[in-house]
């Protein structure tokens, strides 16, 4: 439920690779969405105002406090439809329904369009891969992950 049109809501996890080696690192997801395209909403779009991203990092993503007393990341993610230094936009929650139709659940496959992403592991061979929302929508958006693929390539 986002209330503050600005919610960022995230899965990580660890990955171990050579260490010291640079890779090109691309993202194939799946999701399931009940969200047609089109339709307008508070803030945002409910389809078109989510954006899935995906993300790597040397540093552990975590919410940290700024100093206005508001969580951010601490890895570069972007803000709202745009990628950052860490991560890049896939897609958003608009399934292939047009608004007015009901809701009915759809898989999607966001791939980013062939944006990749570089990083070169440290001594110890650890990445964080991270992926998830970033709402403009004021209000209830619902998804599943049902598949989230990393490639790492090495350069």
């Amino acid at each position: 439920m986002n209330r503050s049109d600005d919610l960022w809501m995230y899965y990580k996890v660890q990955a171990r690779l050579p260490p010291d080696t640079s890779y090109r690192v691309t993202f194939d997801v799946e999701i399931a969405t009940n969200v047609p395209n089109g339709c307008f909403g508070v803030g945002g779009a409910p389809g078109e105002g989510v954006t899935v991203k995906a993300g790597v990092s040397l540093v552990e993503p975590d919410a940290v406090l700024d100093p206005a007393g508001y969580l951010r990341m601490n890895v570069d993610k972007g803000q709202q439809t745009n990628g950052g230094e860490a991560a890049i936009v896939l897609g958003d929650l608009a399934n292939s329904r047009d608004c007015g139709g009901g809701l009915v659940w759809e898989t999607k496959r966001l791939n980013g369009d062939g944006q990749s992403l570089q990083i070169t592991t440290d001594g110890t061979g650890s990445v964080w891969l991270f992926m998830g929302t970033d709402s403009g929508f004021e209000s209830l958006s619902a998804l599943y992950y049902t598949r989230f693929q990393v490639s790492f390539e090495p350069l």
